[in-house]
């Protein structure tokens, strides 16, 4: 049994999955490339940003408001965040790691800022019906070159303070939260957010997770890997990992369920396997 990623049986989950699935499928289906045209049709149920590796597709407030409530009614632990995970058609995310370690060796006032962000175990689901049969998660384990420099980076990131331009997932991440947050809180949360700290050894630490370039494989030992994704599954995020896709040419859109990082995978899985994830 992986270590890593663990299929959840059929559940009484499954309806919130349809009910994502179909806002996805219905809105997705009238994006014709217009991005600001999709924006402005208020019976679209998620916003569109472009990316430089596709597009960022982020819920409306009254989705994830839906979405959070009816999984807090069937789940006995608190849901974290709800998001839309899109990876293109031929292309992949690098090898990145989600979770909070390390970042003890930052500012409290960090920690605090990016733990919104961050998450050590995700339950992902299709959200459209595509053939990912040869998409793949690969995870790896990390050389103890990449230890030293997390700690050195997270140990100075807040030098880095006011150095990077805004990002367009960050910018929406805040804009969601902002509603119930002070101006002068929303300040300081996007100075800390924004920040990026590159150690010019091919790791670079960013608000939701840090990165390993892909030109910098010897850090890391690839351990395993899952391919598709045709039923909903938690997939350990606190461990590095990649999206690969380039074998694949439609996109791989996810729907992704994440719990406060103090979960670890081994607490969901345990919870699941034992019947006590859901009331």
């Amino acid at each position: 049994m992986s270590d890593y990623h663990f299929q959840l049986p059929s559940s009484e989950l499954d309806p919130i999955f349809q009910f994502a699935k179909d806002c996805f499928s219905r809105s997705y289906e009238r994006f014709t490339g217009d991005i600001d045209a999709f924006n402005q049709n208020g019976n679209n149920d998620f916003f569109i940003t472009k990316h430089r590796m596709g597009y960022i597709y982020l819920w409306k407030t009254g989705v994830i408001n839906k979405l959070k409530r009816d999984l807090q009614k069937k789940l006995t632990i608190p849901v974290h965040d709800v998001i839309i995970l899109h990876t293109p058609a031929q292309g992949f995310y690098q090898w990145h790691n989600e979770g909070m370690e390390y970042t003890e060796h930052a500012s409290e006032e960090y920690r605090t800022a990016v733990r919104a962000t961050r998450r050590s175990v995700a339950l992902n689901y299709p959200v459209i019906d595509s053939d990912l049969s040869r998409s793949k998660i690969e995870w790896s384990e990390p050389s103890s070159r990449v230890g030293e420099l997390l700690t050195e980076g997270y140990s100075n990131i807040l030098d880095s303070i006011g150095m990077n331009p805004p990002q367009a997932m960050i910018e929406s991440h805040i804009k969601l939260r902002s509603a119930t947050m002070p101006d002068s809180d929303i300040t300081d949360m996007a100075e800390l957010l924004y920040i990026t700290h590159d150690s010019g050894e091919g790791v670079r630490i960013k608000s939701g997770h840090s990165i390993v370039y892909d030109n910098h494989d010897e850090f890391l030992t690839k351990v395993d890997e899952y391919y598709g994704m045709p039923v909903p599954t938690l997939i350990r995020t606190n461990a590095w990992h990649k999206i690969d896709n380039t074998e694949v040419s439609e996109d791989r859109n996810m729907g992704s369920i994440s719990f406060d990082p103090d979960y670890s995978y081994n607490d969901i899985k345990t919870l699941i396997m034992n019947n006590e994830f859901i009331k």
